[in-house]
């Protein structure tokens, strides 16, 4: 683990910078961060959600159909947004939970 606030600065520094495309997965364990990151950046103007394009990705373990719905929206909550530009299964290999 990365100290605490570490995923979030560098997440605003890079869309300072003009990165427009921002890459999280629920396995990286700093999805609350990035999202941290994006607001902080909307709020002092630098970019607004719809010119970030955001991907996220589904782990190994909640490929069943049934649990596909609770992880993506675990990943909107901990991003704190409302949708993802892209959502992809991280390694296609199921693994069980």
């Amino acid at each position: 683990m990365r100290p605490d606030g570490e995923a979030a600065r560098a997440v605003f520094s890079a869309l300072a910078a003009g990165i427009r495309h921002v890459d999280a997965a629920w396995v990286y364990k700093n999805e609350r961060e990035v999202g941290e990151g994006l607001r902080r950046a909307e709020r002092e103007g630098i970019v607004t959600r719809e010119k970030v394009f955001v991907t996220s990705k589904l782990w190994n373990t909640f490929h069943r159909p049934e649990d596909v719905h609770t992880a993506v929206n675990t990943t909107l909550r901990d991003l704190g947004l409302s949708y993802l530009d892209l959502y992809l299964m991280h390694w296609p290999v199921a693994q069980d939970p």
